[in-house]
């Protein structure tokens, strides 16, 4: 009896490292996820400015041009 009592310990302690290994790569791929969902929208950002700016560049060039 006490070996089916170790067992079923041992099976248990088993299944909850595995539980928290898995949600310790679930955090992860979260995390990761969160991180480069915000570094794209950084870059986006930075994208916008700098159009911003050559729009403006181009149309003060185009401008003096026709002067």
């Amino acid at each position: 009896m006490s070996n089916r009592k170790d067992n079923y310990r041992w099976q248990t302690s088993e299944t909850a490292i595995q539980d928290s290994c898995i949600q310790t790569m679930i955090d992860y791929a979260e995390r990761s996820d969160r991180d480069a969902k915000n570094k794209l929208n950084t870059m986006n950002q930075k994208l916008k400015d700098i159009e911003r700016q050559l729009e403006t560049v181009e149309k003060q060039v185009t401008k003096a041009s026709y002067y």
